[in-house]
């Protein structure tokens, strides 16, 4: 069974594209939930907010990993991609 490399090249594209509009929308929801934190923050205190601000600094610790994930596996997605555009120019396939 022959592989379709161009099929291939498409579909790993279309994959980092979407990837990439994920992490940019959850990106940008994160700054915008954290510009929310800070004002909360600011405006109450005790020991209520600052359970809630620990809880609130964790979520914003686990986005940023989600997307820094995200960021690395779209570069492994663009090396690939990279070689087998490589491979393909070269009638390697």
């Amino acid at each position: 069974m022959a592989i379709n490399v161009e099929q291939l090249i498409a579909g790993l594209k279309e994959y980092r594209e979407t990837l990439k509009r994920q992490s940019d929308a959850i990106t940008a929801a994160s700054e915008s939930l954290n510009l929310r934190f800070q004002h909360l923050w600011n405006e109450y205190g005790g020991s209520n907010a600052e359970r809630f601000q620990a809880h609130s600094m964790r979520t914003l610790r686990d986005i940023e990993l989600c997307t820094d994930t995200s960021r690395t596996l779209e570069r492994f997605l663009d090396e690939r991609i990279e070689e087998l555009e490589k491979q393909t120019r070269l009638n390697q396939f």
